[in-house]
């Protein structure tokens, strides 16, 4: 029985060093650098086919690497601002859009935003729309970098009425 209590006793001891420890260990360390925000807001969607959003990028894109149809493939470019704080210049922010209005909501991966000096983005992206009448909604997500968590911000686009 006094073995027991010793041991205990010991474990008790410890606990209270480690405790200890960690409290003045915390208060040393300097603080968390705080975790960036995104601001957002969709500014317009427009009817565009593939190839037409292919000659509109500001650096020109071959499209003989594509079909006819895929270049008549109709869609939307969704143009949207965003603006960053508290990042790192160069850190990557993974981008999704999902597109709402069919049987089932369609993700659309579009790869990373990059923070840049400015830290604002008069960002534009394509999705391919699929055809009928049906009403449609585009969402984007910005996530944090290594797509960790819930998304940094959301926003929808106005709906609109596929072709």
């Amino acid at each position: 029985m006094r073995t027991l209590l010793a041991a205990g006793a010991v474990a008790a001891a410890l606990g209270s060093i480690v405790g200890l420890a960690l409290t003045i260990r915390g208060l040393l360390d300097p603080p968390a650098k705080s975790a960036g925000t995104v601001e957002m807001k969709i500014l317009s969607t427009t009817p565009l086919t593939f190839g037409d959003w292919l000659r509109s990028m500001p650096e020109p894109v071959l499209t003989d690497r594509f079909s006819a149809a895929q270049l008549k493939q109709p869609g939307r470019m969704i143009a949207f601002d965003v603006t960053t704080e508290n990042f790192e210049v160069g850190v990557q922010l993974p981008l999704q859009l999902t597109l709402y209005g069919g049987p089932r909501p369609k993700p659309v991966p579009k790869g990373t935003l990059r923070v840049e000096r400015a830290k604002s983005c008069g960002c534009r992206e394509w999705v391919a729309i699929p055809p009928g009448r049906r009403q449609h909604t585009i969402q984007v997500d910005i996530y944090p970098p290594g797509r960790t968590g819930l998304a940094l911000r959301t926003a929808l686009s106005e709906p609109f009425q596929g072709s």
